[in-house]
């Protein structure tokens, strides 16, 4: 999977905007610093992206089973809903 080895030379991608949340951005971090990073916690990031997978699916699914799939509006609603219960940042 590409979060498994991500190319931290990009210039964009998701890899990047985890980092400089990290407040490890390629301007004040070097490259080693930042692969080192990846490798600890590489583990958690993809826990992570699992369980955001899952919340939309949630989502999705009980916006589907209620029959408000054509309302964009209410899918955002139940995806943040489900979020809500889980905020790290």
């Amino acid at each position: 999977m590409c979060h498994e080895r991500p190319d931290l030379t990009k210039q964009g991608g998701y890899e990047l905007k985890i980092l400089r949340l990290m407040g490890m951005s390629e301007r004040n971090t070097s490259i080693t610093a930042q692969a080192l990073w990846w490798k600890t916690y590489n583990g958690y990031v993809y826990q992570e992206i699992k369980q955001m997978r899952g919340r939309i699916n949630a989502a999705m699914k009980l916006a589907i089973s209620q029959g408000m799939f054509q309302n964009v509006l209410t899918l955002y609603y139940n995806f943040e809903k489900s979020n809500k219960h889980f905020q790290r940042y």
